[in-house]
């Protein structure tokens, strides 16, 4: 028997709840008694510590601390935005075999959500021994702000720590269900929620109405929170010890981590009182031994007049999204604050100027993410119809298959059946639709159980624009189209599919790939394309003509999680492919012989399938339906290793080498002849070599004699091997092999 918690997976700190008499309690955690956990986590002496031990490790000096691992997840290592956060960092990390970043802990290097499932691991354990029973499921909230892959990596993890995530729901939705929980008005009220976080920054514009919570608008900044706030300080202290000695420590990692908490402890300080001093003797040394002191000093004013562009930076964003909804600040009701960075005086004074007196602090703001991810569990997020057990989303008024009536009253939260996954009621024994016994019981404390929580609904919105790359034939890596489907601000779960409509590219096409991406402006330019996955359809028939409709649909789910469909226009069931984004466990790592081949794939499309529909001394050899093959296959191949897509690689592989082997033998011979002399490590001898035979090949054919022709293209078949074993690269021997 199982129960379900509420999690706040936090930059700094994390916070799990669990819902009991009528309201969210904080679950206290073993080592400090304390309910916020550091998200940190260390090796010691071999042994893994997670929370207030880890961050204590951290601010000792030890290198071999992981914290701050909510920035990275779900991101690639070459991502801007990785690259931006990195330089806050002071532990080791490199690019993972996929392209995502791995840090290390120990001996061994791990991902951001390996990490963030031992954070998970360690709030489930506390959890368990409070609760005094298993936990086997869980709420997770995210940033508004997340990203497709952010939310599918954070689910990933709750798996890895061996729980169930039942739903991923937004941080300001779950601080708006802490805080409205107990108002019921048929009134509607405009409530904005600031979540200023360690490491995320999200502004929210809520209408709350019976029960009812709307998301109306979200914007936000995933690289701004109290994180920056300390490094400011830390700033200051490497500043006041290079005043002192004239040495720069700034590259020094383990007084790093000691100035970090010296500068987390100050900025709580200045949070109330007007002055704090931070001293810590033979905090360094210098000049062979010679111990350095820290003796900081900083004044409130100081403080504020330090982090006054972030917190300008925040309310910037705020007044924003207040203005792009079409509101105005009088509009405003209520004004929620949320995350530790708000109990900074000058955040509540701006906004108090600019609010009044519509500002909430009845709940703490670390806590009320957790409490109302706690809510959350409690809330049904399917319902079955009573008339004909269709499994319904929780925000359906009726049945989508009978059109009957769904009575809220009463209805208990769903769980899953272990054999075909479908959702049941609490307590069910039996599953409906396969008919085997379920085996895990999620168990809920209902004692007293409030009946309206059975009925709120939560409507959130969409924070970026979902897109489908269009791959054109005449596509260059400089000219790259995207086609959103799913416009920004869209409400979720979608009942109706959101489609767009592409085309072949060429006569028995047989798969069509399609690449997602998340952009935050329809405008972003090709860096800022957040890459999701890639849907193949290889159903497609043979004799498929060229400009075939193909139809590609996307939804999302309540948890804001993606799923494709995409089939041919006229052949719907026969070509239908489905694919859901829902794990990102399913995304397979790629191993160094699939590495290779999207290497080489790329190499092809950008070098040989180029040049063959360029230079005339190879065109000249080619029909017009060579040259039009070349160039889709050219097009696709730079798309398949832009996006890492190993299937799609494999496919390019097998469509190339039939595509060659129609082309007549110079052309591939003369293109690898042609990119080898360009290698500096060919000498001028070699190259005349080879340009003189080609010369005489060429005169042979162009005079009609094939068999001298063909003399000389073996000669220059044995040069050029010749040749190849002097070039560093296997690049081009793999494809001519």
């Amino acid at each position: 028997m199982g129960r379900i918690i509420g999690i706040d997976l936090g930059t700094t700190n994390s916070v799990a709840a669990y819902w009991s008499r009528r309201r969210p309690k904080p679950i206290f955690n073993q080592s400090f008694h304390s309910p916020l956990t550091p998200s940190v986590v260390a090796v010691e002496k071999g042994q893994r510590v997670v929370g207030h031990d880890a961050k204590g490790r951290r601010f000792e000096g030890s290198k071999d601390v992981i914290y701050s691992i909510k920035r990275f997840i779900g991101r690639d290592y070459d991502d801007p935005k990785t690259q931006q956060a990195l330089e806050m960092v002071s532990y080791q990390t490199r690019r993972g075999p996929s392209g995502e970043l791995e840090v290390k802990l120990g001996e061994h290097y791990y991902s951001p959500t390996d990490i963030s499932a031992m954070i998970l691991s360690q709030l489930k354990s506390d959890a368990e021994l409070e609760l005094g029973e298993e936990v086997t499921h869980a709420v997770i909230t995210v940033p508004a702000y997340f990203s497709q892959r952010q939310k599918n990596a954070t689910r990933e993890a709750g798996h890895l720590a061996n729980m169930s995530v039942t739903r991923i729901i937004n941080e300001p939705t779950a601080a708006a269900l802490s805080f409205g929980i107990d108002e019921s008005t048929s009134e509607p009220e405009y409530i904005l929620v600031y979540d200023l976080g360690g490491g995320t920054f999200d502004i929210s514009i809520l209408m709350v109405a019976g029960g009812n919570f709307e998301v109306l608008r979200i914007d936000g900044d995933n690289f701004l929170g109290g994180d920056d706030f300390d490094n400011l300080i830390e700033n200051n202290m490497f500043s006041n010890l290079k005043s002192q000695t004239g040495c720069d420590f700034s590259q020094d990692e383990a007084l790093k981590n000691i100035l970090k908490g010296q500068a987390e402890q100050l900025k709580i300080n200045l949070s109330l009182q007007e002055q704090s001093q931070a001293v810590r003797p033979g905090i360094t040394t210098i000049n062979d031994g010679m111990p350095v002191n820290l003796d900081f000093i900083m004044t409130r004013s100081e403080y504020e007049s330090n982090i006054n562009q972030k917190v300008e930076r925040s309310i910037d964003i705020t007044l924003g999204a207040i203005d792009k909804e079409g509101f105005k600040v009088d509009d405003i009701d209520r004004v929620l604050l949320v995350g530790g960075a708000t109990r900074t005086p000058l955040i509540r004074q701006r906004l108090k100027d600019i609010f009044d007196e519509k500002i909430e602090i009845d709940v703490d703001p670390m806590l009320c993410v957790s409490f109302g991810a706690a809510i959350q569990t409690t809330i049904p997020i399917e319902w079955l119809c009573s008339n004909c057990n269709t499994v319904n989303e929780g925000t359906r008024e009726s049945c989508r298959s009978c059109k009957q009536p769904h009575e809220a009253e009463g209805i208990a939260p769903t769980i899953p059946c272990d054999a075909c996954q479908k959702s049941n009621r609490q307590g069910q024994l039996i599953c409906w639709n396969c008919g085997e016994k379920i085996g895990a019981h999620i168990e809920f404390d209902d004692t007293d159980l409030d009946e309206d929580l059975s009925i709120i609904r939560i409507g959130d919105i969409t924070s970026k624009n979902l897109a489908v790359e269009v791959i054109h034939q005449d596509t260059s890596s400089q000219d790259r189209e995207l086609k959103i489907i799913v416009p920004k601000g869209t409400p979720y779960p979608t009942h109706d599919h959101l489609d767009h409509e592409l085309y072949t590219n060429r006569k028995d096409q047989q798969y069509v790939r399609l690449p997602i991406y998340e952009i935050e402006e329809e405008d972003a330019t090709v860096e800022l394309w957040e890459y999701v996955g890639t849907v193949t359809n290889d159903k497609i028939p043979a004799g498929t003509p060229a400009n075939t409709p193909v139809i590609v649909e996307l939804r999302i789910d309540g948890d804001g999680i993606l799923s494709v469909e995409s089939f041919l226009k006229r052949l719907e069931e026969e070509t239908r492919i489905q694919r859901s984004f829902k794990f990102a466990e399913e995304e397979t790592r790629i191993s160094d012989e699939d590495e290779f081949l999207i290497e080489w794939t790329g190499f092809i499309s950008e070098t040989y399938l180029v040049m063959i529909t360029n230079e005339y001394y190879l065109k000249r050899y080619l029909e017009a339906s060579h040259i039009e093959q070349a160039t889709g296959l050219a097009a696709e191949g730079r798309a398949i290793a832009e996006n890492k897509d190993v299937e799609g690689a494999k496919q390019f592989r097998d469509e190339f080498i039939e595509f060659n082997e129609q082309v007549p033998p110079p052309v591939w011979d003369l293109f690898s002849a042609n990119f080898t002399i360009s290698n500096p490590v060919i000498t001028v001898n070699e190259r005349r070599q080879v340009e003189n035979t080609v010369a005489n090949m060429e005169k042979a054919i162009d005079g009609g004699d094939i068999d001298l022709g063909n003399q000389h293209l073996n000669h220059l078949r044995e040069l050029t091997d010749a040749m190849m074993e002097k070039i560093p690269s296997n690049l081009l021997k793999a494809a001519r092999g």
